[in-house]
């Protein structure tokens, strides 16, 4: 069976026009984009007496989230904006740089994909001539890696962390001095190890699923690679996620990032940049949906879900629940409110007395960020209720854990005093 990759790349001598032409919605024309760009098409490199010094792998989520449907506008990353950033350095460098390109949705990575490597071509005359052939490369590049999202997706959902160890296998093949990995996805992971319905769930921190996950083949490739993830929290699919959600998950992926040692782990996710607006071809299924917990509020208060700030049995605050509890500051800030009381609830799981001792130190850990934030002070107090003041009582239904039911009891209340 022919993979999707495969397929794309058949066609990207098609896909390759004059930048007026090379959208996502145009219809392939020939002509002297078609010659421009016929480069990509050699499953070869361009000049075997030279060294590999350089390789780019671009990889295209094309599930439902992160590619639009048919007759779908969905907001963006500009793709010729990140392959410039992406390909740009290796236009001045020594020996030769090789490029690829591949999709990925929940299907295997084994069977879902593959990648054809293609060589840069080099740039000669002045600098202005080598300017404009620089940016042709671009534009050619840009043009196929938007090809892509006329692919269809092999199985419902996206597995991110089996297109990261893939990545990393096909960087892995050879001794290559400068590896650079640039995935554009949503980062909205609902298949393979990493699923975060399942992370949302148990509250587990990436390190700790990593490790559950074993040593995938690739991943262990990852480490001093440059890994650039693009479009983290921007659904192409016309439902934006709450700014507290889509910070929360560009947290979760700098700290995945971390544990795989990336070279750049602290900027893995990259902000988007320019953004376009993309047009879907193609019907696609809907995924299967990542549901985060809601921050709700109420009068005076604001409940935040454990699973937005902690993982299971922890106070301490990570990156992700710092991301979230900014974006609660700033908008305290704009209200011109201050925060009276936190306060913290535990679900009934656990000894009494560990759910108090629990709630109070996480209490304790969000009051004295806020600080920092100056939306609190010294004046402000915290308490940890434990299991005292459950939302949800019948937490186990004829013995059985009713997961929605705990969630609901674990959380962190955060009093507002009177505006100023």
């Amino acid at each position: 069976m022919r993979s999707r990759t495969s397929a794309a790349l058949a066609a990207l001598a098609l896909a390759c026009l004059p930048v007026s032409a090379c959208t996502v919605t145009a219809p392939a024309q020939k002509g002297a984009g078609q010659e421009r760009c016929a480069w990509l098409n050699r499953p070869k490199r361009g000049d075997a007496a030279r060294q590999v010094t350089s390789q780019t792998v671009f990889l295209v989520d094309v599930s439902a989230s992160a590619s639009p449907a048919r007759g779908v506008t969905g907001r963006m990353a500009d793709v010729t904006s990140l392959v410039a950033d992406a390909i740009g350095p290796e236009f001045t460098a020594d020996g030769e740089r090789l490029v690829s390109i591949g999709t990925f949705d929940g299907a295997s990575p084994k069977t879902g994909w593959q990648a054809v490597d293609a060589a840069l071509p080099y740039a000669s005359g002045g600098d202005a001539r080598r300017a404009a052939q620089e940016e042709s490369v671009v534009d050619c590049v840009a043009a196929a890696v938007s090809a892509t999202w006329r692919s269809t997706p092999m199985a419902e959902g996206t597995d991110v962390l089996g297109a990261l160890a893939q990545g990393g296998e096909i960087l892995a093949r050879a001794a290559v001095p400068h590896r650079r990995l640039v995935v554009i996805t949503d980062g909205l992971s609902n298949s393979g190890c990493l699923d975060l319905r399942k992370i949302l769930k148990e509250g587990n921190e990436p390190g700790a699923a990593l490790r559950a996950c074993g040593n995938a083949k690739g991943l262990n490739s990852l480490e001093g690679v440059r890994v650039s993830l693009y479009g983290i929290g921007m659904q192409a699919s016309g439902r934006p996620l709450a700014s507290e959600h889509a910070e929360w998950l560009k947290g979760f992926w700098r700290d995945v990032c971390a544990s795989l040692r990336t070279e750049n782990a602290s900027t893995c996710v990259q902000p988007p940049g320019k953004t376009s607006d993309v047009t879907g071809e193609i019907d696609r299924v809907d995924d299967p949906d990542v549901v985060f917990p809601e921050i709700s509020t109420k009068g005076d208060r604001l409940e935040i879900p454990s699973e937005l700030l902690f993982a299971t049995g922890s106070a301490a605050l990570g990156d992700r629940a710092r991301a979230v509890l900014d974006q609660i500051a700033a908008v305290t800030r704009r209200a011109k409110r201050s925060v009276a009381r936190v306060i913290g609830h535990t679900d009934s799981r656990a000894s009494a007395a560990y759910n108090k001792s629990l709630s109070e130190r996480r209490a304790r850990a969000v009051l004295d960020y806020l600080v920092t934030k100056g939306v609190a002070d010294a004046e402000t107090e915290s308490v940890g209720l434990g299991e005292t003041r459950l939302k949800c009582a019948d937490e186990f239904p004829g013995g059985t854990p009713d997961d929605r039911c705990l969630q609901a009891n674990r959380r962190v209340e955060i009093v507002y005093g009177k505006q100023t």
